[in-house]
């Protein structure tokens, strides 16, 4: 039974929909195959000696120290199936040049739109928090 629904799903999936024309034919309209919205953010470091970017599913590979003035692209998927406004957040951790003391953090929240789909954002890093202590950069 399970295989029988999981292969109902994929064809479901798969199948598109059926658009019905005021001629009475039918065409069917092919669907993408569950694609997922994005956001695309280009991080710019302007703060930190060195950043490290973390998402919601941990430290992003290739985006690990990256230099005061530099900057790296990520891409950040959303969750499938959270329905059409979806959020996405992306952490930024600065540390010293020789990365023995930790900085501060900032956290920013993207939002995109299942309808609006994929879209391209810049983020200048300006300022670090610290618990107890007062925003900063070095």
């Amino acid at each position: 039974m399970k295989k029988l629904f999981s292969v109902g799903l994929i064809v479901l999936a798969v199948s598109g929909c059926a658009l019905h024309l005021p001629n009475g034919s039918v065409v069917q309209i092919p669907a993408p195959p569950l694609s997922q919205v994005a956001v695309t953010v280009t991080v710019i470091n302007n703060c930190a000696p060195v950043i490290d970017l973390e998402s919601t599913y941990g430290v992003i590979p290739g985006a690990v120290g990256i230099p005061y003035s530099g900057s790296r692209t990520v891409r950040l998927e959303s969750t499938a199936f959270s329905g059409p406004d979806r959020t996405v957040f992306l952490t930024a951790k600065g540390y010293s040049s020789d990365r023995t003391v930790y900085v501060g953090s900032i956290t920013k929240e993207f939002g995109v739109n299942t309808r609006q789909g994929s879209k391209s954002v810049p983020w200048t890093i300006k300022v670090l928090h610290l618990p107890g202590r007062p925003n900063r950069c070095l």
